[in-house]
Order: structure tokens, then sequence, then C-alpha cells
């Protein structure tokens, strides 16, 4: 009886060992395996202990700035045309006065006599040059010539010449009078010179001189210059052959 209790509890501390390994084997089983540790990446040595201490003027890594938007395309040529501006004459501009004249200008005058003293109408030759800031000296030619016949007693047989050559001189007052502008010249004058007038008789074959001599002529006068360069003018009084002139007007 003994033996067979003996041998009893035998059995039941196998089976008890047996199940109790099954069960710890079953739990193993169920428990996920651990993952396995990651090896810490490798450190870059950084710069020596010398170039630390000027690791600030080292050039930064800078982001590069976006790119510019894209330019739109040009308009389309209008096709309407624009009128081009007009040239017109353009003057000089300065901050001191400018007046029509100054020394030094070169003054020439082709006119044609009005009111002649005598019949027809005489051409005018006169230049001056500038010798001061508001005077010009010079000479003038005048030339008269026709037929007696056009207006008295109705024949072609008697003929006239005048002619004139004198020295004369011109005060210009546009600084007198403040009158700044290059366009227009304002002057007054005297000349002295000597005035022949001849006629002669082609019928009886013979001429002599009349009221020649030497001449005062004093005058006013005015000119507009259309450019730089040229201009017109008007001269009033005794002014060698007739009592008005006018004409061109040159400055050079």
């Amino acid at each position: 009886m003994k033996k067979s209790l003996t041998l009893l509890m035998i059995l039941l501390t196998l089976s008890l060992s047996v199940a109790v390994r099954a069960q710890t084997k079953a739990r193993v089983l169920k428990t996920p395996a651990a993952a396995p540790a990651r090896k810490p990446a490798p450190r870059t040595p950084g710069p020596p202990a010398a170039d630390r201490a000027n690791s600030s003027k080292l050039p930064q890594k800078t982001t590069p700035p976006p790119p510019p938007p894209p330019t739109p395309p040009p308009a389309p040529p209008s096709t309407t045309t624009q009128p081009s501006p007009v040239r017109g004459y353009a003057w000089k501009s300065s901050r001191s006065p400018s007046y029509g004249y100054k020394k030094g200008d070169n003054l020439l005058n082709i006119g044609v006599g009005l009111s002649s003293y005598y019949y027809g109408n005489p051409i005018g030759l006169s230049y001056e040059v500038g010798v001061d800031k508001d005077f010009s000296v010079g000479a003038q030619l005048d030339y008269n010539s026709g037929n007696y016949g056009n207006y008295y007693y109705n024949s072609s047989r008697w003929r006239y010449t005048a002619t004139y050559l004198g020295l004369r001189g011109s005060f210009h007052a546009n600084r007198l009078l403040k009158l700044n502008t290059q366009k227009v010249d304002l002057y007054a004058g005297l000349g002295l010179g000597y005035r022949s007038f001849r006629w002669n008789d082609s019928g009886y074959g013979y001429g002599y001189d009349s009221r020649s001599g030497l001449f005062l002529n004093y005058f006013i006068g005015g000119k507009y210059y259309f450019s730089p360069k040229v201009g017109a003018f008007l001269e009033l009084g005794y002014t060698g052959l007739s009592s008005s002139r006018v004409g061109l007007s040159v400055k050079f």
C-alpha cells in the first residue's frame, strides 16, 4: 500500500512539473522579441581648437534668394502714328541777360530804299562790326539809277545816277532798355559820307553833277531774327538816298 502511494506521489509530481514547464514555454513564445539596439551615428570631428575661435569669420551657408518673377512680354507697337514734334528755333538759355547784339558781332544789311529822294528805289548795303557791348561801326553804300523819261517829259534820253558812300555807327539799345531777348535788336545811328547825283541827256550829249557833296545821315532801326544768324531789318530817317530802308539782315 505504501508503495502505491509513493508511486502515485511521484507521478503527480512529474505531471505538475510537466504542466509548469508547458505554461512557461507558452509565455515565452507569446512575448515579442526586443528590437536590437541602434548603434550611435559616428560623430564628425569638429574643427581644431585653433580654428574654433575664427569660426565666426568663416563663410556661412546662406539660402539662395528666390528667382525674380518673370518679366512680362513687351506691349505690341501701337498702330497709330504719333506726330513728330515741331522743331522750332531754340535760343540758348543763360543766367546772364542775352541781347540781340554783343561785342564782336558782324552785322550785314542788304536792303531796298523806300521813299527815295530821287526816282526809283535805291539798293543799299551796310556792314558793321561790334567794337563795344553797345556800339558798332562800319560803312554803307547806296546806289540808284533810272530814266527820267519814265517820269518827266516822257523822254527816254534823260538818265540819272545817284550814289552814296560813307561811314556809319550805331548804338544798340537793348541793354539800356533791359530788353532781354536774342531775337530783337533795336538801334540808332549816325553816318557821314559823300553823295553824288549825275544826270545826262543822250540827245544833246552832255551831263553834269547836281547836289553832290558831303551828306550827314541819321537813322533809327530794328532787327528781328528768325534764326541765330538771319533776320529782317527796318531803318527810318535820312539813310543815304531814301527816308527808309527794309531788307535782309545777317549776323556772323
